[in-house]
């Protein structure tokens, strides 16, 4: 509030202060200290002529029992008296009174003019309610004669702690507005740091310094909502000083130990349990009198047995600063100061509850201050460990490529010896180097077979290195399922149990998805994989349907199925459903995870949905490929087709024999992509041979009834009837010897060659072929085909 420092500020002398001649626009209110008369027990304010004052002038501010060989008590009633004399003019007048922990009753020339709970000398009729207050005076009455009655049943002390001040209404009011706006500041501002602090405990539960200090900051904004200018007076008139006490104690206690669980979090190293475990339990015994005891009796007991502990761990707390500031802690010295100017506040206040100082209550000032730079501090130390965790995580990311380009190196190195061991075992095998025993066959089947296993999980590291670098391009294009489904499952018909059946139910007609037919492959393969794995008994389907312009291809197991607890962990990279000690299966997996981020990648999604002891349910969502995007990739062929054959006239040859007089030889080629067409037309035509070309399976049928075929060169994938399928209808016709067959594709798995060459296929070369290993090849089996035909090659029968 505003008030004058002027060193001639008027004082009360024998109960009577003259400001006529006070410039209270220029000095401000002034305070009503001084001598003031005092009647001990006695209301006279009515009283005509009135009595002689009992004892000494009672000093305001100040306590009727305070002074040396006081004969008053705390408990009880009392009049104070003072003459004013105001200035004529400046107008109109009030007073503010200070909260005083009792009942009062102020007159003003016989005039009630204010009043604060109810003073009344029994104390079964008293009521304390400890509020500030403005009130105005008479008007047009500089000369006042002010009677202020105050009970105290309440307090230890009687009388006031802090000064009455006269002025100007509208100063006054402007000064208890500007108090009343300042408090709320404080209060807000120290809400919002505690929420801020409960924040970033939230977001980091390991900052428990984050939530004590919040605590503590809770339990200062409670205590200044009952104290001070005492905003819940205004919300709630009837709250009585018991009841305000009861919750300042409260808070006072809660402030306490949150601020010691508080220093402990951040010195743990340096926590006395016996000192703060042993003070703590003294604090919840105290906490617990507050609710038996009168508060005046408790507020004695306070003083008398509780502060000097406080203060004993006050020090302790400060050795405690002290000592990590010695230790080099890097917060240790600011908490240090810190303490230090809290501490000069806290005994402030506890001692001018027995001595009136001139700069009154300080602590609440000196904990915003605290507050705020404790907020900084954690917030400092946020930020650092945000900066530590940035660094640490850069190192791990860094780490984590050096891990994923270490195993893609490894994995590239691991598969050239792979390679070797598989085609030493396959020279063993085809008896290259002698005729095996069975027992020995048995074992070498079983080293292929951990060979090809090893060279699936390389294979996959692979793949999911590249998924994480996002270094995997699809290439997306119209794949019909039923066909590439067709093409993979004859490869799982020997890894199935005995009993289970592997059954494509996939509709022919199923519409085409958009995807990358490789990948569509790859993730198809990893789910019937792990079907064929944990199915002992029944069946395993596969089925399609379209919902919601997505086609959904379900893998369905009579399988051991999987747990709930399991389920949200499969799709994690290297998980494994078993423990690796118990686990029944091999792999790495990887399967999972790289089917559902390649499924992704393709605009889809894969689920699970299993229980335990009832199967498994694999289901894959793949955009449908709309009809204009069908369409789009249809007309798309069809202009390369017609630009080929516009751009190269003299080479568009007919579907039936081209001659030529520099061969004999007739090469049926036959593949569904216009582009490849032309490559092998530019090439064989100019090396000599004649040519019959076909872009699907039927119609290479057809011509090869129409017409005397040498070799046939034959693409895999093609729409309607794939290559294999093109391939057994031919060797129902012709024998290998006749016509060889060389299968020419992108597709260079070992599983795709071993079926080719059980489908009758000759030969196996991989898109993109070297031209003179093609010609090679071709003339290779030409020659052997013609010498088996004219009988200098015998096959040997015994």
């Amino acid at each position: 509030m505003l008030f004058s420092c002027s060193p001639a500020t008027p004082q009360v002398r024998r109960a009577a202060i003259d400001l006529r001649a006070w410039d209270f626009p220029k000095l401000g209110p002034v305070k009503l200290d001084g001598e003031w008369r005092f009647w001990w027990h006695q209301d006279v304010r009515s009283q005509t002529p009135l009595p002689a004052p009992e004892g000494r002038w009672a000093a305001v501010p100040g306590y009727w029992n305070a002074y040396d060989g006081s004969p008053f008590a705390p408990e009880g009633t009392a009049t104070y008296h003072l003459h004013l004399s105001l200035p004529p003019t400046g107008g109109p007048w009030s007073l503010s009174l200070p909260e005083v922990a009792a009942a009062w009753t102020l007159t003003a020339n016989g005039e009630v003019i204010g009043t604060c709970g109810t003073a009344s000398s029994s104390p079964s009729e008293y009521w304390a309610h400890v509020q500030s207050r403005v009130v105005s005076l008479p008007a047009g009455q500089p000369e006042v004669e002010l009677f202020l009655y105050i009970a105290n049943f309440s307090d230890r002390a009687g009388g006031f702690r802090e000064s009455i001040l006269v002025g100007p209404s509208a100063v006054l009011e402007r000064g208890r507005q500007i108090a009343e706006f300042t408090s709320s500041v404080f209060v807000g501002g120290l809400f919002i740091m505690a929420m801020f602090n409960l924040l970033i405990f939230f977001l980091q539960k390991q900052q428990t310094s984050n939530l004590w200090l919040a605590l503590f900051t809770l339990c200062v904004a409670a205590r200044t909502l009952f104290t001070g200018t005492r905003a819940c007076a205004d919300l709630w008139p009837t709250l009585s000083f018991e009841t305000t006490a009861q919750v300042a104690y409260l808070c006072i206690f809660g402030a306490i130990t949150t601020f010691i669980f508080y220093i402990k979090s951040l010195f743990p190293d340096w926590w006395n349990s016996r000192v703060f475990v042993s003070f703590l339990l003294y604090t919840a015994l105290f906490a617990t009198l507050l609710f038996f005891l009168p508060v005046k009796i408790f507020t004695l007991a306070v003083s008398s047995f509780y502060y000097l502990p406080l203060v004993f761990v006050i020090l302790v707390l400060l050795g405690v600063s002290w000592w990590a500031t010695h230790k080099k802690h890097e917060d240790g010295p600011a908490i240090f100061y810190g303490m230090m100017f809290l501490v000069a506040g806290a005994f402030n206040d506890i001692l001018y509850q027995f001595v009136s100082l001139p700069q009154g209550y300080v602590l609440d000032q000196f904990l915003f201050i605290f507050l705020l730079f404790n907020s900084f501090l954690l917030a400092r130390q946020l930020s650092r460990d945000f900066d530590v965790s940035q660094r640490q995580t850069g190192e791990l990311r860094q780490l984590d490529k050096m891990k994923d380009e270490f195993l893609a190196r490894v994995t590239h190195e691991l598969r050239t010896p792979l390679h070797g061991m598989a085609g030493i075992l396959d020279a063993f095998r085809m008896g290259d180097f002698g005729a095996l025993t069975g027992r020995q066959s048995y074992h070498l089947g079983l080293i292929e077979s951990s060979s090809k296993r090893l060279l699936n999980m390389v294979s996959n590291i692979l793949d999911f290195s590249h998924l994480k670098k996002h270094q995997l391009v699809t290439d997306t294009m119209p794949v019909h399922l039923h066909q590439t489904v067709d093409f993979l499952l004859p490869a799982y018909f020997p890894l199935l149990k005995p009993g289970v059946a592997l059954v494509n139910r996939i509709d022919e007609q199923c519409p085409a998805v958009l995807g990358d037919e490789m990948k569509l492959e790859q993730m198809i393969s990893h789910l019937v994989q792990n079907a064929v794995q944990h199915t002992h008994r029944g069946t395993i389907t596969l089925e399609s349907e379209v919902k919601d312009q997505q086609v959904v291809i379900t893998i369905r197991d009579t399988g051991v199925g999987i747990s709930q607890e399991k389920m949200d962990r499969l799709f994690t990279p290297f998980h494994q459903l078993s423990e690796v000690d118990t686990r029944e299966t091999g792999g790495l997996g990887l399967g999972l995870a790289i089917s559902r981020q390649l499924a992704q990648l393709m605009g889809g999604r894969l689920e699970l949905e299993s229980k335990e002891g009832f199967g498994t349910a694999a289901i894959l969502w793949l955009p449908l490929c709309p009809p204009a995007k069908l369409q789009y990739f249809q007309a798309k062929r069809l202009d390369r087709t017609n630009q080929v054959k516009s751009a190269h006239p003299e080479e568009a040859l007919p579907k039936h024999l081209e001659r030529s007089s520099e061969a004999n030889a007739v090469v049926m080629i036959v593949d569904d992509e216009p582009v490849n067409l032309l490559v092998l037309r530019t090439f064989l035509t100019r090396i000599g041979y004649k040519l019959v070309e076909a872009t699907n399976g039927p119609e290479a049928l057809q011509l090869l009834s129409e017409h005397v075929i040498d070799l046939v060169i034959l693409d895999i994938m093609m729409p309607g009837m794939s290559g294999y399928e093109v391939c057994v209808k031919m060797r129902e016709r012709f024998s290998a010897a006749r016509l060889p067959v060389l299968l020419l594709t992108a597709k260079n798995q070992v599983e795709d060659l071993l079926q080719g060459y059980e489908c009758g296929a000759s030969d196996f070369l991989t898109k993109p072929f070297q031209r003179q290993e093609l010609q090679a090849r071709m003339e290779l089996h030409l020659r052997v085909s013609k010498a088996a035909r004219s009988g200098l090659v015998v096959a040997n029968k015994e």
